[in-house]
């Protein structure tokens, strides 16, 4: 299964974390479950979560100025997929996360990719 999030660009890990207030960060985590729950219903109507352990992967394509690939948050795009497209992320559902950081300056976005093992 492919999710793609147009226009997206990742917090990175470091900016999240920077003096951030942590009203101001569970906001944005939030928001982010929201925006993939949202974007999983609509690209995949009737989606129901994997039942085998799956393989996620985190691909960030940034307009310019591209995050190193350890610093994409993963987590927070992960999470909004709890109840549609895994039933939770511990290990019993998901058995590896990779992120991946490239440059398309024409179509920024992130994809998550999610394989089944």
């Amino acid at each position: 299964m492919l999710i793609i999030l147009d226009g997206e660009r990742p917090r990175s890990w470091n900016a999240f974390y920077a003096g951030t207030h942590w009203s101001d960060r569970e906001e944005l985590a939030n928001s982010i479950h929201d925006l993939v729950s949202y974007t999983v219903l609509e690209q995949h109507p009737g989606v129901v979560p994997f039942e085998k352990r799956v393989r996620i992967t985190v691909r960030a394509y940034f307009k310019n100025r591209p995050q190193d690939a350890d610093n994409v948050t993963a987590k927070f795009y992960i999470d909004g997929l709890h109840g549609l497209v895994i039933h939770d992320d511990t290990i019993k559902y998901v058995a590896s996360v990779t992120t991946e950081s490239h440059v398309d300056n024409k179509n920024p976005r992130v994809e998550i990719e999610v394989v089944e093992e």
